[in-house]
């Protein structure tokens, strides 16, 4: 039985349970996760918490940033009946306009839901670095070789108020990404890399990644060269992590990453209410 669940009534460590042991879990579930971007939220919750989703407010583009893809979680066989039955229900009690599911559902599961199609992109780290760095292309490999002759220096563990600080984001969105740097930190689940002029010491790139569930996801990522830094940084999470069975998996924007031997595809984008006034949404779905 699927049934609504207001956030005050939620069990945190049933919801966590569920979240951590679905084949699809991931960090954008967790309570804590959720919790840090959101404040408050309320759920879907089948039987004794089997199955579970979380219920959103209104929902625009500062806030989808941070969560790309929101289940439904579940211990159990994630049939497309399932996620139709929860879909409906959370219709019926949020005040948001769109839905991200998680990228294990399938696209022509989901049509009669209403949805439209958002990109993922996932690289496979189980092989070892040398055979990770065969899938570069031409142009990143000719753009290692460049930077190698640059004045630049690799950082790592540069702190979350240096971070967000570098970057144009409101008040709020800093406050949020704050929030989660810390809370992953503090987990030993996540960190960060930057690149910086060795003469002048500013940073010309930084990524916070977090790994849960053996994948890996770049929570923020700030360049004053977006693809030539945003390969680097990633060359050095897959130096760390090749050979382990992590996945490592990216978003809406990231088509310069294909380079590095990226594979794409397509999840549901739910629709829930009619199409919001503000063009930002329409704009979005041209990119």
């Amino acid at each position: 039985m699927y049934r609504y669940v207001p956030y005050s009534e939620i069990d945190k460590n049933k919801w966590n349970g569920t979240v951590h042991y679905a084949p699809n879990g991931n960090i954008f579930g967790y309570h804590w996760y959720l919790k840090a971007v959101y404040k408050e939220w309320d759920a879907i919750v089948e039987d004794d918490y089997q199955s579970v989703m979380p219920v959103l407010p209104a929902t625009d583009k500062s806030v989808y940033k941070f969560t790309p893809e929101l289940g439904p979680y579940s211990v159990k066989l994630l049939i497309p009946s399932r996620s139709a039955a929860m879909v409906e229900l959370m219709k019926k009690h949020t005040t948001g306009h769109y839905f991200p599911l998680h990228t294990s559902v399938n696209m022509n599961d989901i049509d009669t839901m209403g949805s439209r199609a958002l990109k993922s992109q996932k690289l496979n780290l189980i092989d070892s670095y040398d055979a990770i760095t065969d899938s570069y292309s031409d142009e990143v490999n000719e753009v290692f070789e460049r930077i190698k002759k640059e004045e630049v220096t690799f950082v790592s563990s540069v702190k979350p108020e240096t971070i967000v600080a570098q970057s144009n984001l409101t008040t709020n969105e800093k406050n949020t990404y704050l929030r989660i740097m810390y809370n992953a930190m503090h987990r030993g689940i996540g960190w960060s890399q930057g690149i910086t002029d060795r003469k002048t010491g500013k940073y010309l790139a930084l990524s916070f990644f977090v790994i849960s569930h053996n994948v890996m996801h770049e929570i923020f990522y700030l360049s004053h060269q977006p693809k030539e830094y945003r390969w680097l940084l990633y060359d050095m999470a897959f130096k760390s992590s090749a050979g382990k069975p992590t996945l490592f998996m990216a978003y809406q924007d990231t088509d310069d990453i294909l380079d590095l031997g990226f594979e794409s595809a397509e999840y549901p984008l739910v629709q829930l209410s009619e199409e919001p006034k503000s063009s930002w949404w329409s704009s979005f779905f041209k990119r």
